[in-house]
């Protein structure tokens, strides 16, 4: 199969399947958790990009607060692969020579965590690199996996709000531009 003819049929699929709401919904909860993970985000676009335009997609099909629950429950899932991945490094001493060369560090970023945990586990979030990392961090230092998931659940619905506020604020700008 040429290049050009694959390219005509994922263009063909997406025109015939983009309006289905299941598939949008899916859509969007793949690339809010895929940009929360630490494996998958390096390997994609900036995630402003992939959900802005995914949003702007969904807008007509999809309610709000459907849009809110898939980049919700994404990101807070990503984030959770990220922190699991950590706890599994530390309760099974995967990469122990890492741990050991770098247990200063660790434990100075433990008290650090221990202090202005739950600060950092939120607003990490919002900072591209720092939105998989610290929850790699928070599960490789073990922290209490009910305050993290929480505060996961939090950070990634005012995230969602704030893509989704940025796309219906695009939209009407738009409108009012085409109006007028």
């Amino acid at each position: 199969m040429k290049i050009n003819d694959y390219i005509s049929y994922i263009n063909i699929f997406f025109l015939k399947n983009n309006l289905h709401p299941i598939i949008l919904f899916t859509i969007l909860f793949i690339i809010a958790m895929s940009k929360s993970t630490i494996f998958l985000s390096s390997f994609l676009p900036p995630a402003s990009v992939m959900l802005i335009t995914i949003i702007s997609i969904s807008f007509p099909t999809l309610n709000i607060n459907l849009i809110w629950l898939a980049i919700t429950l994404g990101g807070t899932t990503g984030s959770i692969i990220s922190y699991y991945i950590g706890y599994q490094i530390t309760q099974k001493k995967i990469c122990g020579q890492f741990l050991n060369r770098y247990q200063l560090i660790l434990d100075n970023s433990y008290k650090k965590l221990i202090k202005k945990g739950t600060i950092i586990l939120f607003t990490s979030r919002f900072i591209a690199i720092l939105r998989y990392t610290i929850p790699l961090a928070a599960g490789i230092l073990l922290m209490k996996k009910r305050k993290v998931y929480i505060t996961f659940f939090l950070s990634s619905g005012l995230w969602a709000i704030l893509y989704i506020l940025i796309v219906n604020g695009t939209f009407s700008i738009i409108k009012s531009k085409i109006f007028l």
